[in-house]
């Protein structure tokens, strides 16, 4: 079932973590939102727009984020750096690392 008509999920940080990223350690595949999307190939061959379409990015207002659950893709097994290509683009980081909780 969605969500109802009208629904705005605009969670804060603490909300993602405290409670959606928590359930999901805690629960692991198990867990599953309305709000929050499995998508286990984000950084695979398919477009940013076409990943985007795919899970309702299309229904969206202008500005509003979709949120994603994913594993990251190192680089190299033994390294420290992460994969962030998708198709023939990459995801890039809107804000520096900062402590949420």
């Amino acid at each position: 079932m969605g969500c109802p008509i009208g629904f705005r999920f605009h969670p804060i940080d603490e909300e993602l973590v405290g409670y959606f990223l928590q359930q999901r350690a805690r629960m692991g595949n198990q867990f599953h939102s309305n709000e929050v999307s499995d998508y286990s190939e984000f950084y695979g061959q398919e477009e940013p727009w076409v990943v985007w379409d795919k899970n309702g990015g299309s229904s969206v207002d202008d500005g509003e984020p979709l949120f994603f659950f994913t594993k990251r893709k190192k680089l190299n097994p033994n390294g420290k750096r992460f994969d962030r290509k998708v198709g023939s683009g990459t995801w890039s980081g809107q804000f520096s690392r900062e402590v949420v909780v």
